[in-house]
């Protein structure tokens, strides 16, 4: 029998213990939407919202430009949040979209104070994103990490085994991380390891899970896990293996590389969930009725979907 399906049945029945102790409803991740260029419309990228939906979570669009007001809202009736990757711009630190990401942010802490469990997830610029407001500084990523699109091999850490994120990765692929270049990349900023543990608001905060080198051989931190809250990123695109498609992009579609990003679209909806009522108009927004396709296809996104 092929490894790669024994190790799907393993994962599936692990998790599958997990959700059975609450399956009246399933998970619901809200995706963090970003400005068009315009910057009068908001978007979320569809293959994350096929990341979370992969697993048999449902996603909900939290809309930069809402009110804070709503964000909070939102939040009493959700499990955690997705920072998405793209290509916004940190600076100023004070912009509509920024200024909503650290009202989610510090809300997500303030929740899990209070024993109400509340995910924070970051990919790629949503991993730097939370690198930086976990540090309350756009200038915290450096620029010059030679990573775009490429695939790359993780080099685990002392604290990766024994992780939340990724202690139930089977053994075998856990080793095939290491050897194989199974993580899409595609970014030129980021962090490198000495500089992350020179921040002390960083370094306390946050373990290092796992470190890459980019193709000139430049070591930048690829996954982090907060020591005391359920707060993980990773700076590679495991939505790449399950979501995109293109003949200029070198998406990996291998059996490892996409067990592996089911592995971890499962662990974002296995977490604690949110154990409050939800509010009835969650339960509608989560129907669509706030997406509209533009009718684009993006080779590095999917297809974008805009607020209505």
């Amino acid at each position: 029998m092929n490894f790669s399906f024994i190790h799907l049945i393993f994962i599936f029945l692990f998790f599958h213990l997990i959700h059975s102790q609450d399956d009246k409803r399933p998970f619901i991740i809200g995706v963090f939407t970003q400005p068009t260029s315009s910057g009068d419309e908001s978007f979320v990228p569809w293959s994350y919202i096929n990341f979370i939906q992969a697993s048999g979570g449902r996603a909900l669009p939290i809309h930069f430009n809402a009110s804070h007001e709503e964000i909070l809202d939102i939040m009493k009736s959700i499990d955690g949040i997705l920072f998405t990757g793209g290509s916004q711009d940190f600076f100023p630190f004070n912009s509509t979209w920024i200024e909503a990401a650290k009202l989610i942010y510090n809300n997500a802490i303030q929740l899990n104070d209070n024993n109400h469990p509340f995910l924070l997830w970051g990919t790629c610029m949503g991993f730097e994103l939370l690198l930086c407001l976990t540090n309350n500084d756009p200038s915290t990523i450096t620029n010059g990490f030679d990573s775009v699109n490429v695939n790359l091999e993780l080099i685990f850490t002392q604290f990766a085994r024994d992780s939340n994120l990724y202690s139930k990765v089977p053994d075998t692929l856990f080793y095939n991380l290491t050897r194989f270049n199974l993580t899409y990349n595609d970014h030129h900023w980021g962090i490198t390891p000495d500089r992350f543990n020179s921040l002390s608001n960083l370094y306390d905060f946050y373990n290092i899970l796992s470190t890459t080198k980019d193709i000139n051989g430049r070591s930048f931190v690829s996954s982090i896990e907060a020591k005391k809250y359920p707060f993980f990123g990773v700076q590679f695109h495991p939505e790449a293996a399950l979501s995109l498609f293109c003949d200029s992009e070198n998406y990996p579609h291998s059996s490892d590389a996409k067990l592996f990003a089911y592995y971890l679209s499962e662990f974002i909806n296995s977490n604690p969930r949110n154990s409050h009522d939800i509010d009835p108009s969650i339960l509608f927004e989560l129907q669509g009725s706030h997406l509209l396709w533009d009718g684009n296809i993006d080779c590095m996104f999917g297809d974008y979907y805009y607020q209505i």
